[in-house]
């Protein structure tokens, strides 16, 4: 195997890996500047809030889909008539 085509590889695998956006930022900042286990600490915590905000969507959904099948449905307007 040709060692520049694996250390390419490394990298892109790092690079598509790495975590995007203002919580990326704080979960990377974090151990660099507290430690390991701050870090994993919060990235433990984020990932918590994430599954939070994921079941609150899903079962915001899934209420929708209910309450669509039990009400009749409106007239729609066409141009305001």
């Amino acid at each position: 195997m040709n060692l520049t085509l694996l250390l390419e590889g490394i990298i892109l695998g790092f690079s598509i890996a790495a975590p995007v956006g203002p919580i990326g930022v704080l979960c990377i900042r974090r151990p660099l500047a507290h430690g390991r286990l701050t870090g994993f600490c919060r990235v433990w915590a984020q990932q918590q809030r994430m599954r939070v905000v994921g079941r609150r969507r899903h079962w915001a959904f899934i209420w929708h889909l209910q309450v669509r099948r039990t009400r009749r449905p409106r007239r729609t307007r066409f141009c305001g008539l």
